[in-house]
Parts: structure tokens; C-alpha cells; sequence
């Protein structure tokens, strides 16, 4: 049962979000980390292994997304995605994946300095919970 109202509450902030500015308001305000995401969910054959294997575990979940401020800027080619969601992420992707590395995951303080990033090299979710809990605890 606490996973499941973890998992939700996790949803749910990451959902709210229309402006880079919203986002790192939320991480201010609980105190947290602002963990991205940037994944092309419908072409990117790592970005989909990386969000099944990794970011949708429970352990991820637990130990990463739940200490974070966790939002998904998704540049998928199919999908339609709303005007303010493209902006936002193009915005994201502007200022912490100018490269368009996909898939990425980058951790940024409320100061909006980033802490560290990586791409997918495993697929083992304990290898993102080691890498990024020693930056997550110091910013908490």
C-alpha cells in the first residue's frame, strides 16, 4: 500500500507542471532535487528500455523519484503532446540537454545547478539509485 500511494504521489507532482519556472518552484518549496528525464518514448529504442527496466521499478521509485522533484520531458515523434508540454521541454532540454542525449537523466538543485547526469548504462536500477543518492542526501 505505500508503494502504491508513493507511486501516486509521485504522479501526481510530476504531472502538475507548465513552465521550467513551476518546476523548480516545486523543488524549492520541498525541498528537493529537480530530477529530468528526457526521452523520445516512441522512437528512442534506450529511452524505452531505460523508463521500463529502470524508471518504472519500484525501487527507482522508492529511492529516487520520491527524494526528487521528477519530471519527464518526453520529445516523442508519433505522440501528440500539448503546446505548453513542447515548449516547457524544449526549454528543459535548452538549458540541461543541449547535445540531445536520449535517453538522460539529469539531477539539478533548487539553484538550478546540476548535480549529475547520466545516460542509460544499465540496466540494473540499483546503479541510478548508488549514483545519484549521494547528491540527493546532500541537497535534502
Amino acid at each position: 500500500m505505500k508503494i502504491i500511494l508513493l507511486i501516486i504521489a509521485v504522479l501526481n507532482i510530476s504531472e502538475n507542471f507548465n513552465s521550467p519556472e513551476a518546476l523548480f518552484k516545486a523543488s524549492k518549496e520541498n525541498n528537493k532535487p529537480v530530477l529530468i528525464f528526457f526521452s523520445g518514448s516512441d522512437w528512442c529504442h534506450n529511452c524505452m528500455k531505460m523508463d521500463e527496466k529502470v524508471v518504472k521499478t519500484s525501487l527507482f521509485s522508492e529511492k529516487i523519484e520520491s527524494r526528487t522533484v521528477f519530471y519527464q520531458a518526453d520529445f516523442p515523434q508519433k505522440n501528440k503532446q500539448e503546446k505548453t508540454t513542447i515548449k516547457m521541454n524544449e526549454e528543459l532540454a535548452d538549458a540541461y540537454n543541449s547535445s540531445g542525449i536520449f535517453p538522460l537523466l539529469v539531477l539539478i538543485d533548487g539553484d538550478k545547478s546540476v548535480l549529475q547526469k547520466t545516460t542509460f548504462v544499465s540496466s540494473d536500477p540499483s546503479f541510478y539509485v548508488d549514483l545519484f543518492s549521494k547528491d540527493i542526501d546532500a541537497n535534502n
